[in-house]
Order: structure tokens, then C-alpha cells, then sequence
């Protein structure tokens, strides 16, 4: 870890009665020099501060929405709570390695750690998601298929793969739906704490 730059503070384990719910810890915040090293780690979230950035690395996010859902009272029976527990956990995997571009997205025109809205879409990571959520079944997929319509819809129409990707996850969820015997209210509700 570069000299300077904070690491995420993990939410503590669940104790034997049971998780208690948390706000995750704040990113320390980089002091003096600690641009470039900024430069060097990967961000997913950037938030503005008065004196520079809270950074959320791409490796630690899904963990934290991982405990934060962890924390949240189980509202689906138990299959289905731990198959939403795993695509949070598991749904920004297959991100390509960073090597050679020094671990991150890039930095803004102003200098600044460039966010994950702020990298183009990939239709490797996303088939490489969703690919990898298919070995863990029809509900993991369904949740994963879903956040990626969420994220990519508003690419529709942009490229003629990028719509025929939507559109077959648009087929997959009715095909999902039916089989897991869900509505689509019933989804959405588990979706939600994902998203």
C-alpha cells in the first residue's frame, strides 16, 4: 500500500446475538505528495472532500456492501438470502487486472482519481460476470443479470452489441422468473438491498 494513502476499515464481525448494523469507516485521507500515489490504487468510488479525496478501492467495495447486507435483516428464505449475500458479494467480479496502467482507472483531465462511472463499458467484464455467476445458479444469475441491465440500460441504442446485450438479459430474467417461480416485484425487493 502506498505511504499515505488509507485503507477501508472493515465493518467488525457479527457478534453471537446476531449482526449489529454499521456505517463503514471513513478512507484515510491522502497527505501531502500522495497524488501520485493515489495514481498507483485502484478507485472505485471517489467522493470530493474539502482537502482531497474518500477513496473506496474496487477490491473493497463489494466486501463493504457485503457487510453492510450481511448487517440487514433477512427478509427472503434461507437459499435465497445467502444466493443475494453471494451476488453482493460477488457482483463487480471478472474486473480485468489493472497491470500496466498502474492499478486504476485512470485519473480525470484535472488530475483527479477517475471513478468507476467514468471508465467505458466492457463487455468482457460484463459477459465475464455473468458467466461466472451462472456456476452458482438460476437465482445468483438472475440478481446478476439484473444489476447489469441496471448499470448498461442507458446504453441502449449506443451499439448494436451493447443493445443485444440487454436484450438477452431482458430474456434471461423472464426465463429466470418463471423457472424460480418469482414475480418480477419479488426480485426487484432482493435486487434492491443489492443495488
Amino acid at each position: 500500500m502506498p505511504k499515505g494513502v488509507g485503507t477501508a476499515k472493515l465493518l467488525a464481525a457479527p457478534s453471537a446475538t446476531g449482526p449489529t448494523p454499521r456505517r463503514p469507516g471513513r478512507m484515510g485521507r491522502p497527505r501531502g505528495g500522495a497524488c501520485m500515489a493515489l495514481a498507483r490504487a485502484c478507485a472505485m468510488i471517489v467522493n470530493p472532500t474539502p482537502t482531497g479525496w474518500q477513496i473506496i478501492y474496487q477490491q473493497a467495495h463489494a466486501l463493504l456492501a457485503m457487510q453492510l447486507a450481511w448487517a440487514w435483516p433477512p427478509f427472503l428464505p434461507a437459499d435465497r438470502w445467502v444466493g443475494l449475500l453471494a451476488a453482493v458479494a460477488q457482483h463487480d467480479d471478472e474486473q480485468a487486472p489493472w497491470h500496466g496502467r498502474g492499478g486504476h482507472h485512470g485519473l480525470t483531465p484535472a488530475g483527479a482519481p477517475a471513478n468507476f462511472t467514468q471508465v467505458a463499458f466492457s463487455m468482457e467484464q460484463a459477459t465475464g460476470v455473468l458467466h461466472a455467476a451462472r456456476f452458482q445458479g438460476r437465482w445468483r444469475s438472475l440478481l446478476t443479470s439484473m444489476h447489469l441491465s441496471t448499470l448498461y440500460e442507458p446504453l441502449r441504442g449506443s451499439e448494436p452489441a451493447i443493445t443485444a446485450f440487454l436484450d438477452e438479459r431482458r430474456t434471461e430474467q423472464a426465463h429466470w422468473l418463471k423457472e424460480l417461480h418469482l414475480t418480477k416485484t419479488q426480485a426487484r425487493q432482493a435486487y434492491d438491498l443489492l443495488h
